[in-house]
């Protein structure tokens, strides 16, 4: 729910606010932090608010990106680095899903110890 809620570079009061059936920012925060599940229909106004599938919503191998640096005069704004992690961590994990479905070997070589997936 981060993710896509990112993504769409959204904080949770503007997603309470489109959302329908009706939640609060403060639930939102319960549901990102695995506090509180939402019921099945609030899961489908979020993910009709956020233009995502539930499918999406459910998944989710990779929940953060670590040691992820900017340039020092980056004029990107908080919000548009949170963007940009989540849509980098969403094309991760559309290649991790790939690999499943294609049951390759794990990788081998200089970057076989950055896999976030074992």
């Amino acid at each position: 729910l981060r993710l896509a809620r990112k993504r769409a570079g959204l904080s949770m009061k503007a997603l309470a606010d489109r959302s329908t059936p009706s939640v609060s920012a403060q639930a939102i925060s319960k549901y990102e932090a695995d506090k509180m599940m939402p019921s099945s229909a609030v899961l489908v106004g979020l993910g009709k608010a956020l233009g995502v599938s539930l499918d999406f919503l459910l998944g989710g191998q990779v929940e953060a990106l670590e040691s992820v640096e900017w340039r020092k005069n980056s004029t990107a704004s908080a919000q548009d680095r949170a963007m940009a992690e989540a849509l980098v961590i969403e094309k991760l994990e559309d290649y991790l899903a790939i690999e499943d479905i294609l049951d390759l070997p794990p990788a081998e070589g200089p970057f076989a110890v950055l896999r976030v997936d074992q």
